[in-house]
């Protein structure tokens, strides 16, 4: 089971001294129960593990596949290891655990260990993708018993090592992960247990079918797709389900609860005329997951179009429980998606010396500024003035903000932002923003702004209005066009990627850690 992050960071674990500069990629419990003597023996069990030689066949053949490049591309070539591409974490710790345990060495992965303490165990690799670490620590259960649990935190290696761990996070969450959970399963109980015919009796009664879950859910969502019935879907997630979309595109987003993926299909269905097509062109499947190649077909944006996809679903008490959309072609995927957005807001401003660098070129965070200055144009025109519109009571914050440059702006050029409120749920905004300068686009972002109280700073509903108001400019043909420079809106603009935040006008303007969660 996948845990919160502030399952591993909350507790007084000796791994945080070693790890500021790394991210925390992953959480995870392993299931069962041990006594406070087992956690050196489950050490072990998972040291002299082969996850490529596992009882999941899909398990097995990513780790061929990645073993694989990594022989033809040189991923794990001895330059790009530990003490050579990076130094070893060793290097960094204190001294009682310099000359305390180890912990064993591995038997098929390329991890090093670094420390053992009675409550924990890390080990750490290193190659051309990035500098990881395996942390396995002990945690009481509250009755006198332990669970154990896995974090991973990782050090991409360049824009290339983060490219690469996003495109394989659906395959580790889906495939790799809860094969190695039911094998860490196997070991806990193997540490406390022995008895082989306890644990083949338990490990039968516990794996789910999840062909079948996921080929009913299937069959039930090409249905709804092409008109049918949509409670039918709904009785086969979840209650905490989470959908994974990425990109740009008006429905890219991360959907968490069974209310919040539902609304995700009905935007789906509503942007293709109501009817959606899918022609499955292939699966593979384990005993908690599948993965399946599929084709879609609608009418998008008066164009018939077709798109590619593999879905990646994970299922956990008969239920879909995680679910990611990998396009197979990202770029094309949004295109065909971004050409159900409404007509934008279109804000247009001369570039000024003083928000450039000394190169002459628009900064990112000054470009972040005039893409914020530009939504608030584009609120003042939907519904008027920030304060009125959300009442005294709330207010608004960025909760997340992007952006990608793809051409340089300059000193002197007329920048123009096209602004879509993709998306407005209950408590949140959706907003995407392309810029050009003349015919050429020179950049393109998102933000998600979330409606809080403004007294306690607890989520809160946006007012009625704003969604009614909304979906009648969204039916509006025409483009709303403001003044730039002179326009008195700017008052409302704050620096956005400030360490604290700032009020103006009703809208909180920070940066905190992105989050893409998409509340119902």
């Amino acid at each position: 089971m996948r845990l919160p992050d502030s399952a591993h960071t909350s507790r007084p674990w000796r791994i945080h001294e070693l790890t500021r500069d790394f991210r925390l990629e992953d959480v995870w419990e392993l299931p069962r129960r041990g006594g406070p003597d087992d956690f050196p023996r489950l050490v072990e069990l998972i040291a002299s593990r082969d996850p490529s030689k596992g009882s999941s066949r899909a398990a097995r053949a990513l780790w061929a596949i990645r073993w694989k490049l990594g022989a033809l591309l040189g991923w794990d070539d001895p330059d790009a290891g530990l003490g050579s591409r990076v130094p070893t974490l060793r290097d960094r710790l204190p001294v009682d655990l310099r000359e305390g345990r180890c912990g064993p060495d591995f038997d098929a992965l390329p991890f090093t260990p670094l420390y053992l303490t009675d409550s924990e165990f890390a080990a750490e690799i290193a190659n051309k993708t990035m500098h990881g670490v395996m942390h396995i620590g002990r945690v009481p259960d509250g009755s006198g018993g332990y669970r154990a649990q896995m974090a991973v935190l990782v050090k991409p290696n360049g824009r290339f090592g983060t490219v690469y761990m996003t495109a394989i996070r659906p395959f580790r969450h889906l495939i790799v992960y809860p094969a190695a959970m039911r094998a860490g399963r196997d070991l806990w109980e193997r540490a406390s247990d022995p008895t082989p015919r306890t644990r083949a009796q338990r490990g039968r009664a516990e794996a789910p079918d999840a062909e079948a879950v996921v080929a009913e859910f299937l069959t039930r969502q090409r249905q709804m797709y092409a008109g049918g019935d949509l409670e039918a879907v709904q009785e086969l997630l979840a209650e905490d389900v989470l959908w994974h979309v990425p990109g740009t595109s008006p429905i890219a987003g991360d959907y968490r609860g069974r209310e919040a993926v539902t609304g995700y299909f009905r935007l789906r269905r509503k942007l293709a005329g109501g009817a959606i097509q899918i022609a499955k062109r292939g699966e593979a499947h384990h005993e908690e997951a599948l993965v399946q190649l599929a084709d879609g077909r609608a009418t998008l944006g008066d164009r018939e179009v077709v798109w590619r996809t593999t879905g990646v679903y994970r299922v956990a008490g008969g239920r879909i429980a995680e679910a990611w959309l990998v396009p197979l072609d990202q770029e094309h995927f949004d295109r065909v998606w971004g050409a159900t957005r409404p007509p934008p807001f279109v804000s247009i401003r001369r570039v000024r010396p003083q928000e450039c660098t000394a190169s002459t070129m628009l900064d990112h965070p000054r470009f972040l500024e005039l893409f914020e200055a530009a939504f608030l144009e584009c609120w003042y025109e939907r519904f008027g003035d920030l304060n009125a519109s959300l009442g005294p009571d709330r207010r608004l914050t960025i909760a997340a903000v992007n952006l990608r440059s793809l051409a340089p702006v300059r000193a002197g050029d007329e920048l123009r932002i096209e602004v879509t409120l993709d998306r407005i749920t209950e408590r949140s905004i959706q907003v995407h923003y392309d810029a050009f300068v003349e015919d050429t686009r020179v950049a393109e972002g998102g933000s998600r702004y979330v409606c809080l109280d403004t007294e306690s700073g607890e989520p809160a509903s946006l007012p009625d209005r704003i969604a009614s108001k909304q979906e009648a400019a969204a039916r509006e043909p025409s483009l709303a066009r403001r003044q730039g420079p002179g326009s008195p809106f700017m008052a409302h603009t704050r620096p956005v990627g400030a360490e604290n935040s700032s009020t103006s006008g009703g809208l909180d303007v920070f940066v905190d850690q992105p989050t893409e969660t998409i509340d119902p």
